[in-house]
């Protein structure tokens, strides 16, 4: 892996929102024995509100534990390693491991140049590292390009931009099969429950925590996506040195038994 920096300009964009709402709360949060640095999860329960307004509610609650404490990111944490995405560049020019010139790749652009870069924004400038020898453009998708005003830039989402994943799965009757919210609408790139939790416990990072974390995940799609189907969750988070957790997993349930509340 090709790791340096660049000078020049990368094209700034606003930071899209997530369309759901994502909310989190820590539960009795202990400094334990040690634990390995790598973090732990398990699961611990799930809920499911069902409202009179545009929004149900599914709430994960689930148990961590991490050696060095070193869980949560801030909001204002925009950049490399944590940054959003990666531009793909190309034709760029390397002298002492700075790249002083590249040119952006665009979907529909007949004449590209690899070797191609991903760029990403630093807090002192920014950083690049080496994609691909070859054309590897995918076809369009909304995962794969930004459009901004002129063009439509090739794009890799970067995996560190969120410390918490979850996946959706449900079984019409031939086994369970992921429901990628991303993928379901092709035109508004679909909705995304991966997020962010904040800093746990600034202050004594580098200690052994443990707790219980609560993650609700709002949506007016719920019981037109999944019915009363079999369903379940899988998740997992990162730490701040970007060591992912074990892949933890909810037990098969369907919303009429988790609903609480109301007639």
């Amino acid at each position: 892996m090709i790791i340096g920096s660049y000078s020049g300009k990368i094209k700034q964009t606003g930071w899209l929102c997530v369309i759901c709402i994502l909310s989190l709360c820590l539960d009795s949060c202990t400094e334990p024995d040690p634990f390995p640095d790598t973090p732990n999860i398990s699961f611990e329960d799930i809920t499911y509100y069902e409202t009179d307004v545009a929004t149900d509610t599914l709430t994960l609650s689930f148990n961590f534990e991490d050696g060095d404490g070193d869980l949560g990111l801030s909001s204002e944490e925009i950049y490399y390693p944590y940054n959003d995405l990666f531009y793909i560049v190309d034709s760029a020019i390397i002298q002492n491991e700075v790249m002083r010139d590249f040119r952006f790749v665009e979907y529909n652009d007949p004449n590209v140049y690899p070797p191609f870069y991903k760029i990403a924004l630093t807090e002192f400038g920014g950083s690049y590292v080496f994609h691909s020898d070859t054309d590897d453009r995918p076809s369009f998708s909304c995962e794969d390009y930004e459009i901004d005003e002129l063009d439509t830039l090739y794009i890799v989402k970067n995996d560190f931009r969120n410390n918490i994943y979850v996946k959706f799965f449900r079984d019409r009757g031939n086994g369970f099969e992921e429901y990628n919210y991303k993928d379901a609408n092709a035109f508004e790139c679909g909705l995304s429950f991966d997020g962010r939790f904040p800093i746990l416990d600034k202050d004594n990072i580098g200690t052994s925590l443990q707790g219980t974390i609560k993650y609700k995940i709002q949506s007016a799609s719920f019981r037109v996506v999944f019915r009363n189907y079999p369903m379940k969750l899988q998740f997992y988070i990162y730490d701040r040195a970007l060591n992912p957790s074990n892949i933890a997993e909810t037990p098969i349930f369907t919303l009429d038994e988790l609903l609480q509340g109301g007639d």
